[in-house]
C-alpha cells in the first residue's frame, strides 16, 4: 500500500465516516481519531467544536511522513453545526487521491453545496473548503500541509 492509498483509506474510516466511538476525548480537552493498518499510522487530533481546529499526521514505523493542519468554523444562524458537519462528512467520504486534503472540488446535495479551492499537490499544499445552505455561505475551513520525510 502507498501513502496516498493509506490516507484516503484513513480519512474513510475516520471522521467522514461518522463514527462517533471513535472520537476519542482526551485529557487537554482534544478529541482525537486514530487508525492504522500495515506499517502506517494516522492520527486527526482537534479542539473545539465550533469553532475547531486541528491536525491530522500518518507515520510510517514511527517516523512522521504527512501532516495537514485545519480551522475551521460554522458562521450563521440559518442553520446548526451538527447539521453542517452531517453535510460535511460525506463531502469527505468524496476524498480521492488526485486530491487528498479534504473533499472533491465540488459536492451538491440537495439544499447543500461543497466547494474546495486547493493550491498544490499533495507533497505541499493548502486551500479553502466552503459549504452553502441554500446558496448561502454557512461555513469555511483553510488547511495547509504536506510531505515531512520522504
Amino acid at each position: 500500500m502507498t501513502l496516498l492509498d493509506f490516507i484516503i483509506i484513513a480519512k474513510h474510516r475516520t471522521y467522514a465516516a461518522g463514527d462517533s466511538s471513535a472520537d476519542e476525548l482526551l485529557g487537554d480537552s482534544g478529541k482525537i481519531f486514530n487508525y492504522a493498518e500495515e506499517d502506517y499510522k494516522y492520527q486527526d487530533k482537534y479542539f473545539g467544536f465550533n469553532p475547531f481546529s486541528g491536525q491530522e499526521i500518518i507515520w510510517q514505523q514511527n517516523k512522521p511522513l504527512w501532516t495537514m493542519n485545519y480551522y475551521g468554523q460554522v458562521f450563521s444562524d440559518q442553520v446548526k453545526a451538527k447539521e453542517v458537519y452531517s453535510f460535511l462528512r460525506l463531502a469527505l467520504l468524496e476524498v480521492r487521491v488526485s486530491r487528498p486534503f479534504r473533499g472533491p472540488e465540488e459536492f451538491i446535495k440537495g439544499d447543500w453545496k461543497y466547494v474546495d479551492v486547493s493550491q498544490g499537490d499533495w507533497e505541499n499544499f493548502s486551500g479553502q473548503e466552503e459549504i452553502y445552505f441554500k446558496n448561502q455561505k454557512v461555513y469555511q475551513l483553510n488547511y495547509l500541509g504536506g510531505i515531512l520525510n520522504k
